[in-house]
């Protein structure tokens, strides 16, 4: 986990310590000098606070209500949990239908007709020897 997020900040933020000009603090100096970034962080607060109450505003009430026993607990965490989920079952199917005994990768090499594919299992191979 260091090595994938704090790193990669740390790094950003001691490189944001050396400007090709000035001293230490010259990147900020001139980012908070200059009418343009003020429109920046203007913009992006704009943004940022009215997305984060909406956010915080439909995530609060959605977790309280599957904490309680209802009759829709069982409805709305399925809702909440199936898009987290389907995504790993999707991949499984996809990596089977590629890698499996029947999968494409299997028959690859009898499509171009370079070379017999397997027997598996002890099965005798139905391909003239």
């Amino acid at each position: 986990m260091l090595l994938l997020f704090i790193y990669p900040f740390l790094h950003g933020l001691v490189l944001s310590f050396e400007p090709k000009e000035g001293g230490g603090l010259a990147n900020y100096l001139r980012f908070f000098s200059q009418p343009f970034f003020y429109n920046t962080i203007a913009t992006t607060l704009r943004v940022a606070i009215p997305t984060t109450l909406v956010n915080v505003g439909l995530a609060l009430p959605i977790a309280f209500g599957t904490r309680r026993n209802s009759a829709w607990q069982r409805v709305l965490t399925t809702i909440l949990v199936l898009p987290i989920t389907l995504g790993t079952v999707l991949i499984a199917e996809g990596l089977l239908t590629y890698l499996g005994p029947q999968g494409w990768v299997q028959h690859f090499p009898s499509l171009v007709a370079c070379a017999r594919p397997r027997a598996r299992g002890g099965r005798k191979s139905p391909w003239p020897q």
